[in-house]
């Protein structure tokens, strides 16, 4: 929920709850519009129930039974969100915030279902998609009509486990205006996040 609503729903409810004026309900009315809607997080959730039954009282400019526990929590809500500054975003956050939803193609190595899993989890993917590439016969084009899928957000290319035939997959994802970061890492999602922020981060619209 936002912090400056609340920090002026607090602020009004508090002259309210000493001496009423028509413009302080007014206010109250305009950030309970502003605020309806909104989604509250961990630190948000106990003003967010209070006000699921105060607030229609609050528009009829009748102080709610719990308009003082209502404040409480106001200064609670809105004394952590300046007391605690939110902590950066890691990279595979902000990965995640690009992908979540969506589907990953990893190409190279052995799929495997705990680094998939691990992969999937990281990011909130709808799906990764971790073909098998046989050393002896990589089989590029079959790999296209994954490239092609509207759901695959990007392709990731795992470069110490493929044969030098697999590097030409950048043709097929320009093809199909797919990023593509070459991790020359391993697969785990630290890695693969770096190479998808450094690589792709522009076009998956983390800068």
């Amino acid at each position: 929920m936002d912090r400056k609503l609340l920090n002026k729903l607090k602020f009004h409810l508090a002259r309210l709850l000493q001496q009423p004026e028509a413009e302080d309900w007014e206010r109250v009315a305009a950030v309970l519009d502003g605020l309806e809607g909104q989604r509250p997080d961990a630190q948000t959730l106990a003003v967010h129930k209070l006000l699921e039954k105060d607030a229609p009282l609050l528009r009829q400019w009748r102080l709610p039974a719990d308009a003082q526990r209502l404040l409480h929590e106001l200064n609670l809500a809105t004394r952590r969100e300046s007391g605690s500054p939110a902590r950066p975003l890691s990279v595979e956050e902000r990965v995640a915030g690009a992908l979540r939803g969506r589907a990953l193609l990893v190409i190279g190595g052995d799929p495997r279902n705990q680094h998939a899993e691990r992969l999937r989890t990281t990011f909130g993917l709808s799906e990764l998609i971790w073909p098998v590439t046989r050393e002896d016969a990589p089989d590029l084009y079959s790999l296209e009509p994954v490239i092609a899928r509207a759901d695959v957000a990007a392709v990731v290319l795992l470069i110490r486990f493929i044969r030098h035939a697999l590097n030409d997959v950048d043709d097929l994802c320009t093809r199909h205006s797919k990023p593509l970061a070459r991790c020359t890492a391993g697969y785990n999602p630290a890695q693969v996040a770096t190479a998808l922020f450094e690589q792709c981060g522009k076009r998956l619209g983390l800068e």
